[in-house]
């Protein structure tokens, strides 16, 4: 038996001037289920599970959504980032450095004014925090957090005229080089596209969707995606190197499939999704996504 417990009451008339209740209830299997009285006869709906976290009708649930975007891809492997190369997490806690390639990137101006970031950090070094903070332009700013430890994603807050980043915006480490960076927004767009992620402390993810994407600028090329997390399913825990989850191939194509049984990474799991190409002169375009949920332990 699934119990329920009511969440939303609504009464109309219909045009015969009868009441109809209608309204939403949450049972014990996390399933959100509508229901509505008309004419005397009970009528009830079972939302999907996912639709129910998406609607925010799940406690402790939030959805997730991480996209990627890589160019050239050839022979050598790339994690899926603007950025290029193989990511570099932050080994200490510390302070960012966010800039521009454009002077217009900065309020009142033409492009983004202001950022949005979500980091790891503080004692317990992967508690969840976000900061917003006004771009300079090509003049770097400084977090006003001093004790992040890991990256998760960037968005623009408010934009001038253009309604997108007219240079590349990163954040980086604070030297003077600007290097490694660990997030970044490119020209023209206004969120960032890294498929790297970090589980906050407290919360499992489960992806239960991805999407990727190769196309090469000569016929006949592909790309091998693998999908890594600090995490072995075969004993069920977080370890302290990357093991894949996903291993597959895509020539001028794309997969979006459902996994009928979701992947399920626990707190303080680092995610990362690669690509290599087949040959020197690959030049593989390649996007990728991943889709699920977070859930409170």
């Amino acid at each position: 038996m699934v119990l329920v417990r009511k969440k939303s009451i609504q009464h109309d008339l219909n045009p015969d001037g009868d009441v109809i209740q209608s309204g939403r209830m949450m049972g014990t299997d996390n399933v959100t289920y509508n229901y509505r009285f008309a004419g005397g006869i009970p009528r009830v709906n079972a939302t999907p599970y996912t639709y129910a976290i998406a609607e925010g009708d799940v406690p402790g649930h939030t959805a997730y959504t991480k996209l990627g975007y890589i160019y050239p891809v050839v022979n050598v492997e790339q994690d899926i980032s603007p950025v290029g190369g193989k990511y570099i997490f932050p080994t200490a806690l510390g302070s960012m450095k966010l800039v521009s390639t454009n002077h217009l990137d900065r309020p009142g101006q033409a492009g983004i004014g202001t950022i949005r970031f979500s980091y790891l950090g503080g004692p317990g070094s992967y508690t969840a925090y976000s900061e917003t903070i006004a771009l300079n332009g090509t003049i770097p700013v400084y977090s006003v957090g001093t004790a992040i430890y890991r990256l998760n994603a960037i968005r623009a807050v408010s934009t001038g005229g253009s309604l997108m980043a007219l240079g590349s915006i990163t954040i980086t480490a604070p030297n003077v080089a600007g290097t490694p960076i660990y997030r970044c927004i490119s020209t023209g767009y206004t969120r960032g596209r890294s498929l790297i992620y970090t589980v906050p402390e407290g919360k499992r993810l489960y992806i239960n969707q991805y999407g990727i994407s190769s196309a090469a600028t000569a016929v006949g090329h592909f790309g091998r995606f693998i999908f890594r997390a600090t995490y072995d399913d075969g004993i069920g825990s977080y370890v302290p190197f990357m093991m894949p989850w996903l291993d597959t191939q895509i020539q001028d194509g794309m997969a979006h499939p459902e996994l009928v049984t979701p992947v399920s990474l626990p707190e303080y799991c680092d995610v990362v999704g690669s690509v290599i190409g087949d040959s020197s002169n690959s030049n593989l375009s390649v996007t990728g996504s991943w889709r699920g949920w977070l859930e409170d332990e």
